[in-house]
């Protein structure tokens, strides 16, 4: 049991961005260019455009921004930015029934979490249709004193790490590195070790 509770700390250190996460030797970091993905996100049978604007600009702390366009229409934007409070990530997840966007932002002050995730599509009037969502709360250092929460820790962590693994990376900007893929270089996960979480 000690041995679980170990594993799962090393976890909750991983998130936090403590830890020293290195990306994989696909994942490129660049300045100052346009990525462009063709996905039907809307799922009415036709490719919409999902424009990723690569700023990585630190005078400003802009990282990317990511638009997504049905029919020439303006139907999402987010950004991923470099300071702590606008770390994002963004992943395309895809299913028998189509493909979804997943936002993924694990955020961490001083020991205190907020984790949230969303997989989401878009219906024909360009809104949000979620398929998934959840949002964890807690006090590491509570956890750590406490063993308290972590059966729901546990629970979190693996419904995120099925996106995660099953997913393209998009864009991310956890710890301040802005990552980001192609639809060509199809990079999944990239800042996670991946034997972290198939443990349970």
């Amino acid at each position: 049991m000690k041995k679980m509770y170990v594993l799962i700390f090393m976890l909750v250190f991983v998130f936090s961005g403590c830890a020293e996460n290195k990306p994989e030797n696909n994942t490129k970091t660049a300045i100052d260019h346009e990525i462009i993905w063709r996905v039907d996100l809307d799922h009415d049978g036709n490719e919409d455009i999902m424009k990723v604007e690569i700023l990585n600009d630190s005078s400003t702390g802009e990282g990317a921004k990511v638009s997504v366009f049905s029919a020439d229409d303006l139907i999402y934007s987010a950004t991923a930015d470099l300071p702590h409070t606008g770390w994002n990530g963004f992943y395309l997840y895809e299913d028998e029934n189509g493909a979804y966007l997943l936002h993924w932002r694990p955020t961490m002050y001083q020991g205190y979490a907020s984790y949230t995730y969303a997989v989401f599509s878009f219906n024909a009037k360009g809104e949000q249709v979620f398929l998934d969502s959840g949002s964890l709360e807690f006090d590491s250092r509570e956890m750590r004193a406490q063993y308290e929460g972590v059966e729901e820790f546990v629970k979190y962590i693996q419904t995120v790490n099925g996106y995660l693994n099953s997913s393209l990376l998009i864009v991310d900007t956890d710890n301040g590195t802005l990552l980001y893929g192609t639809q060509e270089s199809r990079v999944v996960n990239p800042y996670i070790p991946k034997w972290l979480f198939n443990i349970f």
